[in-house]
């Protein structure tokens, strides 16, 4: 008898584990790992870019209930957003994997292409080990080369190594977020306001940003509806070991979703 009811009891209490992580009879949850390289991914490459991102979202539309979908280490380039939409008890992992967003310009007004994760209509979401950052840098450094005092303008002289073909140029009328100047003694002071980066023929001039001549002066576009990742009508979605870099507006755009850390 007493036999018995222990049974019961340890049946109960499986049971229990059954029903909360949706494991038992037609609920049951398959715990497969699915790499992405098996699916012709190909990291390290940027001639994959558009080819890449079709396949990683086709792979994650497939995959099925508590399934983890895992990318290799390396650097993905991507054009477009990786879309996890009505996912219930899944997870997108890294292995120090890099994703380059190749597509977005922080200095465009178009900020449709800033998403690097769509997530929408998912429940019980884990997402980790990703640094994810921008092909086409979102910041532009220069010296301090002279003022004009009457005028209020502080001229600028690009670093060429800043300024790449394939980091950023300017061409003036760039919305500014932020910006800090650094002198031989490290950072000499931020500024917070919005500014605006002029174009003339002698340079690049900016307004009310006073520092001495030979300083660095470093700035950041940037639009607040440019997000990097976006989650939408979710609930128990979490991040762990996200590292975002280059920014070009907020790292999280957040909707009617519960929740989320």
């Amino acid at each position: 008898m007493k036999l018995r009811s222990i049974c019961k009891t340890v049946f109960c209490i499986l049971m229990s584990f059954c029903i909360i992580f949706g494991l038992c009879s037609c609920q049951r949850v398959k715990l497969v790992k699915l790499y992405v390289r098996d699916y012709g991914i190909v990291p390290n490459d940027i001639t994959y870019t558009a080819e890449n991102i079709k396949k990683i979202n086709k792979l994650i539309k497939k995959a099925e209930k508590g399934q983890l979908v895992i990318f290799d280490e390396g650097t993905y380039y991507i054009d477009g957003a990786i879309e996890v939409i009505d996912k219930e008890i899944f997870s997108v992992s890294g292995t120090y994997t890099k994703i380059v967003n190749t597509a977005y310009d922080a200095k465009s007004t178009d900020t449709s292409l800033s998403q690097m994760f769509k997530i929408k209509n998912c429940d019980q979401l884990f997402v980790n080990s990703f640094t994810l950052s921008y092909y086409r840098y979102n910041s532009f450094c220069a010296s301090i080369s002279k003022h004009d005092f009457r005028n209020d303008f502080t001229y600028l002289y690009p670093y060429d190594e800043f300024n790449s073909e394939t980091k950023v140029t300017v061409s003036g009328d760039e919305p500014i977020s932020s910006c800090y100047i650094e002198n031989e003694h490290g950072l000499l002071k931020p500024y917070n306001a919005l500014d605006i980066i002029y174009d003339s023929n002698t340079g690049y001039y900016v307004e009310r940003i006073l520092g001495e001549t030979s300083n660095s002066v470093c700035y950041e576009f940037s639009s607040n509806s440019a997000p990097v990742v976006s989650v939408e009508n979710s609930n128990n979605v979490e991040f762990d070991d996200l590292n975002i870099k280059e920014a070009g507006g907020s790292a999280f755009e957040i909707k009617n979703s519960s929740n989320t850390k």
